[in-house]
């Protein structure tokens, strides 16, 4: 017998799939230069905020503020 309460149910991996398919979707809005490749591989703020660097040419603070202001608190 395993303790169902350990394993993450279906509803809250489905909430968590569309929640990273909203983020992407959002990510690839507002940065065009962004492939749909690109966004699937992101793996942490901290990785979007250098590949808006290297896309943008943009100074690292400039990337941070942009991507924290449209992260608005959610996580990969």
């Amino acid at each position: 017998m395993t303790d169902s309460s350990t394993k993450p149910s279906s509803d809250m991996l489905d909430k968590s799939k569309r929640a990273r398919l909203t983020l992407q979707k959002d990510v690839r809005a507002r940065w065009t230069k962004f492939s749909e490749i690109d966004v699937g591989a992101l793996t942490s703020e901290a990785d979007l905020v250098s590949q808006v660097v290297v896309k943008y040419s943009l100074n690292t603070a400039k990337a941070q503020s942009d991507v924290t202001a449209l992260l608005k608190g959610r996580k990969f």
